[in-house]
C-alpha cells in the first residue's frame, strides 16, 4: 500500500510541476516584440506607411453571441418535452 501511495505522490508532484512551470516555458518562447510588422500591402510606397491595429470588434461579436445563447435559456418553458 505504500508502494501505490508512493507512486501516487509522485505523479501528483509531477503533474503540479508540469501545471506550475507552463507560464515559465511560455515566457521563454516569446519572440522579441518588432517596431511594425512587415506586410507585403504597403509596399513599395514612396513615403512611410504603417497599419493600424486590429480592433475589437470580434470579441464583442462573440460577447454578443453568447449573451444571445444564455438569455435564450431564460425563455424555455418548464413544460417541455424531448419531442420538441
Amino acid at each position: 500500500m505504500m508502494r501505490f501511495m508512493r507512486h501516487r505522490l509522485i505523479g501528483l508532484v509531477i503533474a503540479f510541476s508540469a501545471v506550475a512551470l507552463s507560464p515559465v516555458i511560455a515566457l521563454a518562447q516569446d519572440q522579441p516584440k518588432t517596431i511594425a510588422p512587415y506586410d507585403g500591402r504597403i509596399e513599395g510606397y514612396g513615403k512611410q506607411l504603417t497599419l493600424d491595429a486590429g480592433s475589437s470588434a470580434l470579441t464583442w461579436l462573440l460577447l454578443i453571441f453568447l449573451g444571445v445563447i444564455c438569455l435564450g435559456v431564460l425563455f424555455k418553458h418548464a413544460r417541455r418535452t424531448h419531442l420538441d
